[in-house]
Formats: structure tokens, C-alpha cells, sequence
């Protein structure tokens, strides 16, 4: 016998087992952060406010809401008589798991709750902090970035005729990144890649004691050359696996940023070829 529940297949090898099979026995074994699926249809003919607390839009046709909300509304239960409050407590914690202890077979939660609203999870482990971070910003220096639209703050590059543009804002920014990292981890490295037409591993793994005895954004200038030709993005991130494969990954998080203004020539290419890679990623971050 197979049912179909919160679109999941569940095949019961006998009618027993089915007949076993309550919501309250579902919802017990999912635990943390879980919630009940809601078809969109059905929320609009029970007149349901699809704007209420413990209720949020998933795609066009499904919702989803909270436990507590679920039992509340649909089944008229008192949750609180029906969970302990162990359950209850795990239902309505966020179920994101720690990326840094996955990798050492471990599994630590979120310890926030159940669709915060941070912008970041929060991980009571060892791992969030200990792990350095191995950032390759792959920057975009194709013709556009030469535009003086935006304009950088910083006098080092302001004064540069060659940087007082979009180039020039981007190298601040890392400059800032650099610096802020520092403070949350002085373990972690540095890597700066440009592309254009061709891609260039301007520095790689700079780490504190470079970064404390060198100006980055006078390494950048040194390092740079002026905005030309056009943006091919796929030639930066082979660049990037190149350094990736040449490190001890299990030591560090990788993390990709891509820093560019346009388009790319060859956008299809791109995606497939970072699908292929990705097992090298543990995020990357495109800011358009």
C-alpha cells in the first residue's frame, strides 16, 4: 500500500502499518523544524488568511505553515496537550544544519528559531569559528569596469586615473572584506583572480603575515591592469579550480566571490561548467 502525505510517497508493506500511520505519529518523527505542506487551492476555499503568522508562500500552488499552526487550524487540537515540550521546541527550531561539521560527520543545528529573521544562521559549534575561509574573488576587468559612474572613496584609488571607477570600487570592497575577515579569523587566505577575454591568478593564498606586511589595495593596483575587451566568466573559474585543487580543501572553506557589472559571453557554458566544480564550493556569490 503506498500514500501519498506532504508529497511524500510512504509504501507500508501491510495494512497494519498504515493504519499506525497518524499525523501525530508524522509529525513526531520529523522533529526539528518541521513544517505541513498546504495546497493553495485548498487554503483559498477554507478562507484561510495566506498573510498569517506561521503560514509563508512556498511556489504559486504550495504553502507551507508551522506545526503549531497546522494542528491548530486544521485538526482543532490544543498542541500543547498533544507534544511535550521537548517536541514542541523542535518543531519550531530552524532545521539548517552546520556545513563545517557535515565534514567531520557531525550534525549540529541552527540555533535560532524556525524562520528567523537573521540573515544568518547561528551555530553553537566548534567548526563556524575555527574553519578558516579561503576566498578567490574572481573580479571582472572587461571594458565596462572602466566606466566612472560609481566611483571608489578611498584616496589610493581615487587619485588613479586607471581605478577611480567601477574597477576601482570593486578593489575597495574587497579591501573591506579582507579586513573583516581578518577580524573574524585571522587563519583565513586570500586569493584575487581578473578575467576579461583570458583569466590571471593576479596573488594567491595571501594569508596574515602577507596581508600585514603589504597594502592589499596597492598589491591590487600593482597587480591590475586597465579595464578592457569583454567578460568571459568561465575562464576566471577555471583559473579558480586550478588554486582549489592545488590546496588542502578539508583545512579551509572555499568560498567564491564573483565581482562583475555585466553580462556574460558565454552563459550557458558557465553553469554547466560550475555545476561540474562545484563539489570544490562550498558557496559562491555573484554580485551583478
Amino acid at each position: 500500500m503506498k500514500i501519498k502525505f506532504q508529497d511524500e510517497i510512504f509504501d507500508f508493506k501491510n495494512e497494519d502499518e498504515a493504519v499506525m500511520f497518524t499525523c501525530y505519529q508524522y509529525c513526531r518523527d520529523q522533529r526539528r523544524g518541521h513544517v505541513h505542506r498546504l495546497n493553495y487551492k485548498d487554503l483559498i476555499d477554507m478562507g484561510i488568511n495566506l498573510k498569517a503568522e506561521g503560514i509563508r508562500k512556498l511556489n504559486k500552488n504550495i504553502y507551507e505553515c508551522k506545526c503549531e499552526f497546522f494542528w491548530k487550524t486544521f485538526l482543532q487540537f490544543r498542541f500543547e496537550t498533544e507534544f511535550d515540550n521537548e517536541s514542541i521546541y523542535e518543531f519550531n527550531q530552524c532545521s539548517t544544519k552546520c556545513g563545517n561539521c557535515l565534514k567531520f560527520n557531525e550534525t549540529t543545528y541552527c540555533n535560532l528559531k524556525l524562520w528567523h529573521q537573521e540573515k544568518e544562521h547561528s551555530f553553537p559549534c566548534r567548526h563556524a569559528k575555527s574553519i578558516p575561509y579561503h576566498t578567490i574573488f574572481i573580479i571582472d576587468k572587461s571594458g565596462s569596469m572602466g566606466s566612472f559612474d560609481i566611483k571608489p572613496t578611498n584616496e589610493q584609488l581615487n587619485k588613479k586615473e586607471d581605478f577611480n571607477n567601477r574597477l576601482g570600487c570593486v578593489i575597495q570592497v574587497m579591501d573591506n572584506y579582507v579586513k573583516k575577515r581578518m577580524e573574524i579569523n585571522e587563519n583565513d587566505i586570500f586569493s584575487v583572480i581578473t578575467f576579461n577575454n583570458e583569466a590571471t591568478i593576479n596573488f594567491r593564498e595571501y594569508n596574515k603575515d602577507i596581508i600585514s606586511s603589504t597594502d592589499f589595495i596597492y598589491e591590487c593596483i600593482s597587480f591590475f591592469d586597465y579595464p578592457d575587451w569583454d567578460s568571459c566568466f568561465i575562464n576566471g573559474f577555471k583559473e579558480a579550480e586550478k588554486i582549489l585543487l592545488d590546496i588542502d580543501n578539508e583545512d579551509y572553506n572555499p568560498l567564491i566571490i564573483l565581482l562583475s557589472d555585466g553580462d556574460d559571453d558565454s552563459p550557458k557554458e558557465t553553469v554547466e561548467y560550475v555545476k561540474e566544480v562545484s563539489k570544490y564550493f562550498i558557496k559562491i556569490i555573484l554580485f551583478l
